[in-house]
């Protein structure tokens, strides 16, 4: 599902931003960082006391799709009707290997596959959001899910004798939630 006129990245909400007429200060730079479907993301540099802070701009139309990849069928309860979801029955790692398996195909991450500090070893469930139109392979985001997926086996490696009871599960699939929740308010 595309997003147009509700809430933006940066918390606004969409409409028609531009640099046009815009003027920086001495201290300012702009520069375009990337543009994708008509969005041309700008960044503003500005030095301060050796620090640069950045804040982005943005020109064009603002529409941003995503797709929600993940085990967790609470997630997909949530946002089936708003969102693109996949489901799937798999492990963890299953799921970044879906994950990447798309990014070959020209898709971009979004979220990061190892977000919050809940180790793959220790949780049932992950959600995790790309793009929803392909292009070119994305070097980053590849190199991203090839992390994510050998930290997944390392952590696999450590074997706990726990119990997993309904409880839990649903604690897990909840502390999922919640992190993809923190994830889309800023996607």
């Amino acid at each position: 599902m595309m997003i147009s006129g509700k809430r933006t990245v940066t918390g606004q909400y969409s409409g028609k931003h531009s640099t046009e007429g815009a003027t920086l200060a001495k201290e300012e730079s702009l520069r375009l960082i990337t543009e994708h479907r008509g969005l041309k993301l700008y960044a503003i540099f500005v030095q301060k006391n050796s620090i640069i802070v950045n804040y982005n701009k943005f020109e064009g139309d603002i529409v941003m799709g995503f797709i929600i990849i993940t085990n967790n069928d609470t997630v997909y309860t949530e946002y089936k009707d708003t969102y693109n979801v996949e489901l799937y029955e798999c492990s963890i790692k299953e799921v970044m290997v879906k994950v990447r398996d798309r990014i070959h195909a020209g898709y971009k991450l979004l979220t990061h596959p190892l977000s919050s500090s809940v180790k793959p070893n220790e949780s049932l469930f992950k959600s995790i959001v790309i793009s929803d139109e392909s292009g070119t392979l994305d070097m980053d985001s590849l190199l991203i899910i090839e992390n994510a997926v050998q930290t997944c086996d390392k952590f696999n490696k450590i074997k706990y004798n726990i119990e997993y009871t309904e409880r839990i599960v649903e604690d897990f699939k909840l502390i999922d939630l919640t992190v993809l929740k923190s994830a889309l308010d800023r996607v």
